[in-house]
């Protein structure tokens, strides 16, 4: 894969790197992931410019930005990050107007959203309000609807 470094002096160097350990533990202070690479030439002996007239030179243990092109995901579906709730399920307004709690497959977190690839089908409405006691099946009344009350002993329908 190739990946973008950044080395700190605001300089994309883009040079192919193979991902071959992902430590076990996340960084206490930053919450960062620890990756070690393997870099074909990391002292850019062969002054190999990439053809973008940067050198990126990497000594053993630097600390740099990087960028990992990680493909596409076929078939997901970006939900807000609100709307995962408890044991990676979402609230579903199923039909009759009711809650569906339904279990859903993430394929990816990111800052705003989720990635889901499983558990969802288009034109199904997804629920992001916050529910007292959410209960599968309880009635619930989508946004913008007006309440049909019904007449009141005494009052006429019409």
């Amino acid at each position: 894969a190739e990946v973008a470094i950044d080395l700190g002096s605001g300089d994309e160097v883009v040079r192919k790197a193979k991902a071959y350990k992902l430590h076990g533990d996340l960084d206490p202070k930053g919450r960062m992931a620890k990756v070690l690479f393997s870099l074909r030439d990391p002292l850019n002996l062969d002054n190999d410019d990439n053809g973008n007239g940067n050198y990126g030179k990497f000594l053993l243990g630097s600390f740099v930005a990087v960028r990992i092109d990680a493909g596409r995901i076929v078939g997901a579906f970006s939900i807000p990050r609100a709307a995962m709730r408890d044991n990676g399920t979402v609230w579903i307004l199923g039909s009759g107007n009711t809650l569906d709690i339904r279990e859903v497959e993430v394929a990816w977190l990111r800052k705003d959203d989720i990635l889901v690839t499983g558990g969802l089908s288009a034109g199904e409405r997804l629920i992001t309000s916050p529910l007292q006691s959410p209960l599968p099946g309880m009635a619930l009344m989508p946004e913008g609807q007006v309440d049909q009350k019904p007449p009141s002993s005494g009052e006429q329908a019409k």
